[in-house]
C-alpha cells in the first residue's frame, strides 16, 4: 500500500523526517519503507520527435531527431516501443539529474545519443515503464517540463499491511496511526461532506437485497456526465501511488478508495434495463464476463449484483463488462455497500481474482464510512 506524504498532510502534518516516520510506523506494527520523489530537473524539456528511423545496428532501437527549439536537432537513441514521428515527449538533456544517475553523451551501437526521451517511471510520475511518456498539445515545445506538470517534492511510504489491519489501507487510516505517534488529533473530519440534497426524487430504481451477506447497500444516480480524461491533478495523485488513470469517473472512485479506504463501484445506469438492482448469490454454474474481459464460472457462495436477474458485478470484487462506464456513458449509478468479509475472501480465492476492492472488503471495511464516501465521490464527480 503506497501512501503519499503530501496527501497525508491533508489530514495531519508531522515534523518527523521520513526515516523517523518509518521507524515509528514499524514500532506500531506497520512495516514500511520510504522513497523520496523530487521535482523534475530543469534540464528536462519538451521536445518534438521530427524523425524516427530504425537503428542500423540494433533491431529494437530507433534513432530520433528531436526538436527542442534550440539551434539544432538532438539525435537521441531510444528503445521504447511507442516512439514515433510527430509526438511531443519529455527530453532529458545532457546534464539532467535523476535520483541515481546523470545524463551524459554516450555512444550506443555506433550512434552518439545526446540525451534521453523519458518514461513516466524515469520521471518519478508513475510506475509505468512500458514506453516513453507522450504529451498532449497542452505542452509547449522547448519549455521546461516542470512548468506544465507542477510536480511537488513528495515522499512515498510503501506499507506492508498485515491481514488484520484493513483499517490502514487508505490515507485516512494511516493518518489515524500518525495521530497516535504525534499525540494529536488528525483532521479526519475532512471526509464528512455535506449530505446530498434530493430535489424531488423521480427515479424509479428499486434495490432489493436477497442475501444477508450484504448488510447495507446505498446508491446514488448522477445524470448528464461527460466521460473523458481526468484533470491533471487527479492523474498525478493516482499515478504517484502506482494507480493507472482510466477516465474521470473511474479515477474519481479510485481516488476516494485510496483516500478513505471504502471501495465503491460505478455502473452505466442506462445499461441497467430493469431499473432494479438485486443483490443475490449466484446459481450453480452461472457465468459473468468481468471488466477484464474474462468469463468467470460462479458457484452458489458468490455474491452478485444483478440487473433484475442478470449479473452485472461480482459483489466486492469486480464489475461486469455489460454495465461498465465508457466514453458513451451519460448517466451513472454509484454503489456503496458493505459485504461480509468472509464471503468476499472466499469468492476472491475461488475465482483467483484479487482487486483493490476485494483486498479491503475481505479485511473488513467501516460500515459507517459507507455514506460519507458515497457523498464525497458524488461531489468529486460533479466537480470534475
Amino acid at each position: 500500500m503506497k501512501i503519499s506524504r503530501n496527501w497525508l498532510n491533508n489530514y495531519i502534518v508531522s515534523n518527523k523526517t521520513d526515516d523517523e516516520l518509518v521507524d515509528a510506523f514499524t514500532q506500531l506494527g506497520l512495516e514500511c519503507t520510504s522513497t523520496k520523489i523530487n521535482p523534475i530537473d530543469s534540464n528536462i524539456v519538451i521536445g518534438e520527435v521530427v524523425n524516427c528511423v530504425k537503428h542500423p545496428n540494433a533491431d529494437k532501437l530507433k534513432v530520433c531527431d528531436v526538436d527542442i527549439n534550440s539551434d539544432e536537432l538532438l539525435t537521441i537513441v531510444c528503445g521504447a516501443p511507442n516512439v514515433r514521428d510527430n509526438i511531443l515527449v519529455p527530453v532529458a538533456k545532457i546534464g539532467s539529474k535523476f535520483d541515481d544517475f546523470k545524463i551524459k553523451k554516450t555512444k550506443i551501437r555506433g550512434i552518439v545519443s545526446n540525451g534521453m526521451i523519458c518514461s513516466e517511471k524515469e520521471l518519478g510520475l508513475s510506475d509505468d515503464h512500458e514506453g516513453i511518456m507522450i504529451l498532449d498539445d497542452n505542452f509547449k515545445k522547448g519549455h521546461q517540463l516542470r512548468e506544465f506538470l507542477s510536480v511537488e517534492e513528495d515522499s512515498m511510504f510503501d506499507f506492508d499491511i498485515t491481514p488484520n489491519r484493513g483499517d490502514c489501507l487508505s490515507h485516512v487510516g494511516i493518518a489515524r496511526e500518525l495521530s497516535i505517534l504525534e499525540g494529536t488529533k488528525s483532521k479526519i473530519k475532512n471526509y464528512e461532506y455535506k449530505a446530498l440534497k434530493l430535489e424531488g426524487n423521480n427515479e424509479t430504481l428499486t434495490i432489493t437485497i436477497d442475501n444477508k451477506k450484504c448488510l447495507r447497500y446505498a446508491a446514488c444516480i448522477i445524470r448528464d456526465v461527460t466521460v473523458k480524461d481526468s484533470p491533471d491533478w487527479l492523474k498525478r495523485k493516482l499515478e504517484s501511488i502506482g494507480q493507472k488513470s482510466i477516465n474521470n469517473i473511474v479515477d474519481a472512485a479510485n481516488f476516494i478508495l485510496m483516500d478513505l479506504g471504502h471501495p465503491m463501484h460505478t455502473f452505466d445506469f442506462d445499461k441497467i434495463k430493469s431499473n432494479t438492482v438485486n443483490v443475490r448469490t449466484a446459481k450453480k454454474n452461472e457465468t459473468i464476463i468481468t471488466l477484464d474481459n474474462c468469463k468467470q464460472k460462479l458457484n452458489s457462495d458468490n455474491l452478485l449484483i444483478c440487473d433484475g436477474n442478470t449479473p452485472i458485478a461480482i459483489a466486492g470484487v469486480i464489475g461486469g463488462i455489460n454495465s461498465g462506464v465508457d466514453e458513451k456513458t451519460k448517466n451513472i449509478l454509484i454503489e456503496s455497500a458493505y459485504f461480509e468479509p468472509l464471503n468476499i475472501r472466499k469468492t476472491s480465492k475461488s475465482l483467483g481474482l484479487s482487486t483493490e476492492a476485494s483486498r479491503r472488503f475481505e479485511r473488513d471495511t467501516d460500515i459507517n464510512m459507507l455514506i460519507p464516501a458515497l457523498n464525497k465521490l458524488a461531489f468529486l464527480i460533479q466537480d470534475i
